[in-house]
């Protein structure tokens, strides 16, 4: 790839943020084309209308409606500029004080507050520096100070730090399950504490609802035409711990959205700088591997069905009379292979023939248990378990696989017809773990269909396992233990 096609970025979305982010790539010498989208039904509030993202990494191709007629925008990299809203979403709980509030409150003769995160850990670390720099400046030995989070996300901005001077200065963490507040007299929280293993119930004199960015509902749309995944909350990688950039599973594509506290020419050269970085890195990646095979296809299988377009997670093939695959673009996650009906494609860095092979070896050398795990949990859970094999203990023998959703009914009743085996697990990530995270979904569902049939035909062994990890879940390997 050319240089000068490296640099050509196409900006889009928000005009007030887009046309800043513009501006500050041009001053790192890229070649920005900015796109204000319309998102009104009638196409009155801006020129374009996105109508699809085609190709990958280094060779996007944007197609957009506009007053006067079609228009295509091509680049090597895509950004994508909201504007959040700054609030409390309006599915959670009804704040008592706000986030906001809470900074400016004099919190002087306050003996007892409770901070407490509804949103289950998607409050970024950017709301908690500032709610860690409040609880820090007061005298903690006059006021008890509760935190009722599920996750606190620590990454940088020395909250890690923070953390541990809180807790050393007897601020107290919990990680309930769910909680809930009630008005009786007062304010009443209850919820159980999954570290603790029972019940809390705290009656704090001031209750503290932490706020996070919202992005607002109209977004999804553009997110469906882009093919990008979000979560419940129309926000693509909720567990990216990091403010700028936000990652999306399509590699090359990114969404730039800063809080409004941020939004200065300053911090947009930070964040841009970041994204720069990004982009000169993926460069070098594309000039390593533009001629690399990931996917092999034999075209005389090949139903021509669009399966495998319609499944890949990453944006990464192209259907122009057979499928064309984007080794750019391509994460080898195997979603279109375990979905293919007409087993055209085989991914070359593991082939499923591969793997029941050395799942054959195992049950040879004594092992009856087999723990497919994806490539984000597979090292935490093999240097957890080890596989040698001690017959006084029944260990099970983990294999690698590049996601969950390489895992289909076909390889699983392949792997039960094996006989020996007792017990077939497969470990995908949590939601928001992962940018395959339709690859943990497809994973289980297959998993739930060959259980259901082994059930109906009373077969009762192997028993099949379906389990969701996120990366450093120490409390979720111990619970993976227990159950193999």
């Amino acid at each position: 790839m050319e240089m000068t096609s490296f640099q050509r970025v196409i900006v889009l979305g928000d005009p007030k943020l887009g046309k800043e982010v513009k501006d500050s790539l041009t001053n790192y010498g890229f070649d920005p084309t900015f796109v204000e989208i319309d998102l009104a039904e009638d196409g009155s509030k801006s020129l374009f209308k996105p109508l699809a993202l085609k190709g990958g990494l280094g060779d996007f191709s944007l197609l957009m409606a506009g007053k006067t007629g079609y228009f295509e925008e091509k680049a090597a990299f895509v950004l994508i500029c909201l504007s959040p809203v700054y609030g409390r979403d309006p599915q959670t709980l009804e704040a008592r004080m706000s986030f906001e509030e809470f900074l400016d409150y004099n919190l002087e003769g306050i003996k007892e507050i409770a901070v407490l995160d509804p949103s289950n850990g998607k409050v970024l670390p950017s709301v908690w520096g500032p709610v860690m720099d409040k609880l820090l400046s007061m005298d903690l030995t006059k006021t008890k100070v509760s935190v009722v989070a599920s996750q606190i996300k620590v990454a940088g901005d020395g909250l890690e730090r923070k953390y541990r001077m809180l807790r050393e200065q007897g601020v107290v963490f919990y990680k309930p399950d769910e909680a809930s507040y009630v008005y009786e007299h007062g304010i009443t929280i209850r919820f159980r504490d999954h570290i603790l293993g029972k019940d809390i119930e705290l009656k704090p004199e001031l209750l503290v609802t932490l706020d996070q960015p919202i992005i607002p509902q109209h977004y999804k749309s553009l997110f469906e035409i882009l093919r990008i995944e979000i979560d419940g909350h129309s926000y693509p990688q909720d567990d990216n711990v990091l403010r700028f950039p936000y990652y999306t599973n399509r590699k090359g594509v990114f969404v730039v959205s800063p809080l409004p506290e941020f939004l200065s020419k300053e911090s947009i050269g930070q964040l841009i700088s970041g994204i720069c970085l990004e982009f000169k890195r993926l460069f070098h990646e594309m000039k390593n591997c533009s001629s690399k095979t990931t996917i092999e296809y034999n075209q005389s299988q090949c139903a021509y069905c669009l399966t495998c377009f319609r499944v890949c997670p990453h944006g990464a093939i192209l259907f122009d009379s057979k499928p064309n695959f984007l080794p750019l673009a391509c994460e080898e996650c195997g979603i279109c292979v375990a979905n293919c009906p007409g087993e055209a494609l085989k991914l070359v860095q593991l082939k499923y023939d591969e793997l029941l092979y050395n799942i054959k070896e195992s049950i040879q050398r004594g092992f009856t248990t087999a723990i497919l795990a994806c490539k984000r949990n597979y090292g935490a859970i093999a240097e957890l378990i080890g596989n040698s094999f001690d017959p006084s203990r029944k260990r099970p023998y983990v294999f690698e696989i590049p996601c969950a959703g390489y895992v289909n009914e076909n390889l699983l009743l392949r792997m039960a017809a094996m006989g020996g085996l007792e017990k077939i697990t497969i470990v995908g990530c949590k939601e928001g773990n992962c940018r395959t995270s339709k690859g943990t979904l497809r994973g289980e569902m297959a998993c739930g269909a060959v259980e259901r049939l082994l059930n109906s035909l009373r077969i009762e062994s192997p028993i099949l396992a379906f389990f969701k990890l996120s990366s450093q879940d120490h409390i979720g390997l111990r619970e993976l233990m227990g159950q193999v």
